[in-house]
């Protein structure tokens, strides 16, 4: 089935057509949607408001633009949305706070316990060790290993 024509009934209002839009495109938006929310509920919600925007906009669908970029863009908006909402929620706030405070305390412990055992005489090997990222970029962190008593050196 051509693609254009189906836009070009989805934009006299025919259900058929917009239902063949929905199977598919759905599964691949629903995949796009989840892969950034990590919610099924939310990625479900996103995909059937971006098919409802699509079907109050459908006077101004293009047949001869893809309407997978359409609609993808609408997802993606909506994703943006659901992010901004989630910033104001004031427990996603608390559970920074929450999360940055564990840090520091770990942070704060590890360094502590690694100052006691210079002090108890050991030695690390201190290595940098760089990585790529799932993304492609640079990462650098510091790994200390093989503890020894100095007088074993």
């Amino acid at each position: 089935m051509d693609l254009s024509s189906v836009i070009k009934r989805i934009r006299q209002g025919d259900e058929r057509s917009f239902k063949v839009l929905y199977e598919l495109l759905a599964s691949d938006l629903y995949r796009f949607a989840y892969r950034y929310v990590k919610s099924d509920a939310i990625a479900q919600e996103i995909v059937q408001d971006s098919f409802v925007r699509l079907w109050n906009s459908r006077a101004r669908l293009d047949p001869e633009q893809s309407p997978k970029a359409y609609i993808f863009t609408i997802a993606y908006h909506q994703i943006l949305r659901e992010f901004r909402q989630q910033l104001r929620n004031p427990l996603l706030r608390d559970y920074l706070e929450y999360a940055e405070a564990l840090t520091e305390i770990a942070v704060g412990n590890f360094s502590a316990r690694l100052s006691e055992l210079k002090q108890d005489g050991y030695v690390f090997d201190k290595q940098i060790v760089h990585r790529k990222n799932r993304y492609g970029e640079d990462t650098y962190f510091c790994r200390y290993s093989n503890p020894r008593k100095i007088s074993e050196v």
